[in-house]
């Protein structure tokens, strides 16, 4: 067309990945707060269930859970360590209105259960080593779920042993995973994941 001035425009969405890291070494791994052995509590940042560097839980600690009876942990706020420990023989179950949140990655090893029904923001990965994992909510990567909003890059859902079951309702998923070693991963109450 005579006298004007035109030009095309392409959009290129991309995304870059997270840096890789490593996976925590569960056999080895040294908490700074390591739960009381109480079978029922909070987890805030006033309940005294912890012991190791304070009975009280702070943000950026390394977290182990180790139940060897069954226990149930009410999150009542948002809480953010550095990393989560879950090992142990017994059931662990995360219930509540709080969520981890931050930069933390969840670790499931040992032959117990973890129970996780609360929706977390936590942005590292969550990875099952041994065990039963059982998960109650997944979404799309970046949105809240009992995994976790980390992206949906491999990197950040890590099957290396043991058995992921979903309880949850009908969902679709975005999300990769990385397999290590092999993996169980059952879907409960007649629901389907896509």
């Amino acid at each position: 067309v005579s006298g004007e001035n035109s030009s095309e425009y392409v959009a290129l969405d991309t995304k870059t990945q997270p840096k890789y890291v490593e996976m925590i070494d569960c056999d080895n791994y040294v908490p700074d707060l390591t739960w009381s052995n109480s079978t029922l509590g909070f987890w805030n940042y006033i309940a005294n269930n912890w012991m190791g560097k304070s009975d009280t839980f702070t943000d950026g600690t390394d977290v182990l859970i180790s139940p060897q009876k069954n226990t149930t942990i009410n999150i009542s706020e948002t809480v953010s360590p550095k990393t989560v420990v879950v090992k142990g023989e017994g059931k662990l179950t995360l219930q509540g209105t709080g969520a981890i949140a931050g930069t933390t990655s969840v670790n499931k090893t040992d032959d117990g259960t973890f129970v996780a029904n609360t929706s977390n923001t936590y942005t590292g990965a969550t990875i099952l080593h041994k065990g039963i994992f059982s998960f109650a909510s997944i979404a799309n990567g970046g949105d809240a779920s009992a995994l976790g909003a980390s992206i949906e890059y491999a990197q950040n859902w890590i099957w290396d042993g043991g058995t992921w079951s979903y309880t949850g309702a009908t969902a679709s998923t975005n999300r990769s995973a990385q397999i290590y070693n092999d993996t169980e991963f059952n879907i409960e109450n007649n629901s389907t994941l896509t």
